[in-house]
């Protein structure tokens, strides 16, 4: 097996990794944000990089990604072990949610086989809709909500507080991202339902390297059509980012799921969400 080292990602190590990252990670990196990474070296080169980022004492890991000359020589393995370790040291608990479309997929087999890991199912999936489903439904229920539906990060900042206070005992990690500002969700693409100036429906996006990512669908009690209005919104917008036919969203809650059997029931259910998480003496 290959000599690797690794290396925390920090301003002298972030030019070798450079190439492996997208440019919203490098500014995340060297930002006052929560995402951290660490660097795999082989041969004097960065052939791989693992990103994570930890609140309140749970560690998420965000992405790995191994150069592909260098897959299946272990580099990958390593590098989650050195997290495990530093978890060990900091007592951080890590976990792993993805997507797969079941025990045979590629990501769940490479978890699976991680010593100091299991794996559980998530409620949960991710989606295909086609974009003409999109687009009607969007009309349909614009027609209904009109003007109610808006940014979501247009609104004023005491509106996105308030709303943070009433989603808090429900999702409090959506509520403590949501309160640090919208680095890290999907700006253009989160909308909001309003009645009497008051936010009342929420749909938060979050983008990532697995794609779009529905992080919440709320709305309260009596809004359910402020809520489809701005599920609507997210998706019309996400029409505007792609010109494929087909449009793929995370989705996440009963909530959520029953809110898209109404608006798009076409859709196609592809991949199932699952959490790979730490055990024994790393957990």
């Amino acid at each position: 097996m290959p000599e690797y080292t690794m290396k925390r990602i920090d301003k002298q190590v972030l030019p070798d990794a450079g190439y492996l990252l997208t440019a919203a990670e490098q500014r995340r990196l060297v930002g006052r944000d929560s995402l951290q990474g660490v660097a795999v070296y082989a041969e004097g080169a960065c052939i791989g990089v693992l990103l994570f980022t930890v609140r309140g004492g749970t560690c998420q890991i965000e992405r790995v990604e191994i150069v592909p000359a260098w897959r299946r020589c272990g580099a990958g393995g390593r590098l989650l072990r050195a997290l495990l370790l530093l978890a060990d040291r900091q007592h951080w608990q890590v976990v792993v949610p993805f997507a797969a479309s079941g025990q045979r997929d590629t990501v769940y087999r490479w978890l699976a086989a991680q010593p100091g890991l299991a794996i559980a199912r998530q409620q949960g999936f991710v989606a295909q809709i086609h974009r003409d489903a999109i687009d009607k439904a969007a009309t349909r229920i614009g027609r209904r909500t009109g003007d109610a539906v808006q940014p979501l990060f247009a609104q004023p900042k005491k509106s996105i507080a308030a709303l943070c206070d009433r989603i808090e005992a429900g999702f409090p990690a959506v509520a403590a991202e949501l309160r640090q500002g919208q680095s890290g969700f999907c700006e253009e693409l989160s909308c909001c339902g309003k009645s009497g100036g008051q936010i009342k429906a929420v749909s938060l996006a979050a983008k990532d390297a697995d794609g779009l990512s529905l992080r919440l669908l709320f709305a309260e009690p009596g809004c359910g059509a402020l809520a489809m209005g701005a599920l609507a919104g997210s998706m019309r917008q996400m029409l505007q980012k792609t010109d494929e036919e087909q449009v793929g969203l995370t989705v996440t809650g009963k909530s959520a799921e029953q809110l898209l059997d109404k608006l798009c029931p076409s859709y196609e259910v592809t991949q199932h969400l699952y959490t790979a998480y730490a055990i024994g003496e790393n957990g």
